[in-house]
């Protein structure tokens, strides 16, 4: 049986003391039949990560065919690290309790002294004790009612987590509505990896009543990053963050814009920053654009999959979607707002960031408004070996120039051209080729980025995004750094995989003379 099911007996003080067990168990590194391998500084890192708002784990449960195929989801992807987010369950409290009464609370671990609360329990329980949740270990963080709360499982095969942490202080205490855990894990170069669940809340439609709290949260989480990259910890960041961060990241965007509070026509106006959908108002937008940046974070999700390749509101690139009936006026709309982010250090090694969830009738939700998230990355190491070789050459010799130069465009193109002058650079850290245009930021540096493997001897180049800032379309630039990382592949008898759809489907398609370069 799941740890969580382990109660102390009688005594007003039950939840202080199951709190108190918990914690030494943490400590002491202890989880429920750990695999002997698995040990608080040996066994593998967590590679792979799947991110879901359930909205109610309770109702997905009671849910037969929703919550099989899910479990079939999980039994296919094997993801070493799973986080929950709006689990909606109850937190352990004295009998009698109500909802903010200020009564003790043991927020990691559900409650069951209450006879509804006991049986959407024993629902739940009965569904992570089966294959395949059985070989992960749950760990909990809940408000005083149904309300948001989250939950994180981590495979008993992997790593054991040095300690668990519940709200952006890094510290021992629950967030009072259960909206952080993480788990942070020792590494061999004497780092850690945090990997964080987080849920945050709705920015919702007032002052007095969301915006304020918003805002707190958001500043809370800048100064977590902050700390995290002052102290050199590597994040791997899950969750729904209430917040589509560009046009590109919904369905619709001068419908999500011009969005007001229906409900609520006497609350005062909001001012423009803060007008529109929640999730897509320009203040949220722009304090989301400084966590990433401060804190060294990339979207993995856009940094595999440029907004061109979805070119309709059903593809896989939204992670909430309105309901499928066709009077809801958020029908065939959606938006991003789950996130799969990882800091910037280990961007070379995302082999696949994706949106299950697909299509206006919500296909591969799973009940939920929200689809699942997937990330994994490549184990540390399998890449940075082969990369040494490919910059030194195969003489040996380290190259005098990692620049590259741009080959020049057609007379065509000079017109729309950038600059002859441009340079593109081979950043192998990164695993991408970069264009370097003076007065162009970083965000919107055009790029190509990669993944490098080794297949039977030969070295593959796997081509999986190009992207170029929509201010610098039209001109070939996308191009010209396809041909850069061509040549750079030629002179080192690298094969292709090109997994980008543009270059699969229009560069080689132009440029016929790479296609032998091709697996």
């Amino acid at each position: 049986m799941l740890k969580f099911l382990k109660r102390e007996s009688g005594g007003g003080d039950r939840e202080e003391k199951q709190k108190k067990r918990r914690e030494e168990e943490e400590q002491r590194g202890e989880d429920e039949d750990p695999s002997p391998a698995s040990t608080l500084s040996s066994g593998r890192l967590p590679l792979s990560f799947l991110s879901w708002n359930a909205n109610s784990l309770v109702n997905r449960c009671k849910e037969g065919s929703n919550i099989k195929d899910w479990l079939d989801l999980v039994r296919g992807l094997q993801p070493d690290v799973i986080a929950l987010q709006e689990v909606r369950m109850v937190a352990s409290a004295p009998p009698g309790s109500k909802r903010g009464d200020g009564r003790k609370r043991d927020r990691g671990s559900p409650r069951d002294n209450d006879k509804e609360c006991k049986e959407e329990l024993m629902l739940v329980a009965e569904v992570l004790n089966k294959e395949p949740l059985c070989d992960y270990v749950v760990r909990w963080s809940l408000a005083d009612w149904r309300y948001a709360g989250t939950a994180l499982l981590v495979r008993k095969d992997v790593r054991r987590p040095v300690s668990f942490h519940y709200n952006l202080d890094l510290g021992k205490e629950h967030d009072e509505n259960g909206r952080v855990i993480m788990a942070k894990f020792a590494k061999e170069d004497g780092k850690e990896l945090l990997v964080v669940n987080a849920y945050a809340p709705n920015n919702g439609w007032k002052e007095e009543s969301n915006f304020a709290k918003r805002r707190e949260w958001d500043a809370k989480l800048l100064s977590f990053v902050r700390r995290c990259k002052r102290d050199q910890v590597e994040l791997a960041w899950l969750g729904d963050l209430n917040v589509a961060h560009r046009d590109c990241d919904v369905t619709h965007p001068d419908f999500f814009r011009s969005q007001r509070n229906d409900r609520d026509r006497s609350a005062a106006k909001p001012s423009s920053q803060d007008a529109g959908q929640p999730g897509f108002t320009q203040n949220e937008q722009e304090r989301f654009s400084r966590v990433l940046e401060e804190g060294g974070l990339v979207d993995t999700f856009r940094l595999l999959h440029r907004p061109e390749e979805f070119e309709s509101s059903d593809d896989p690139a939204w992670t909430w979607r309105g309901s499928a009936h066709l009077t809801d006026k958020y029908h065939n709309r959606g938006m991003r707002i789950d996130y799969c982010l990882l800091s910037s250090c280990l961007a070379g090694r995302v082999r696949e960031s994706r949106v299950i969830g697909h299509s206006r009738k919500r296909e591969n939700f799973f009940g939920s408004d929200h689809s699942p998230i997937f990330m994994a990355l490549f184990p540390e190491g399998e890449e940075e070996g082969e990369q040494k070789r490919e910059e030194e050459g195969e003489d040996g010799k380290g190259e005098e120039e990692e620049v590259v130069v741009v080959q020049k465009c057609t007379e065509s193109q000079q017109v729309e051209a950038v600059s002859s002058s441009e340079r593109i650079r081979h950043e192998p850290e990164s695993s991408r080729f970069v264009m370097l245009i003076p007065g162009v930021s970083s965000e919107d540096t055009p790029l190509l980025t990669y993944t490098l493997r080794k297949e039977g001897g030969a070295t593959i180049m796997d081509m999986q995004h190009t992207f170029t800032p929509p201010a610098l379309r039209g001109r070939g630039i996308a191009e010209e750094l396809c041909v850069a990382a061509f040549q750079f592949c030629s002179s080192r008898a690298i094969k292709v995989i090109p997994s980008c759809s543009y270059i699969r489907d229009t560069f080689l398609g132009r440029r016929k003379e790479f296609l032998p370069q091709v697996v």
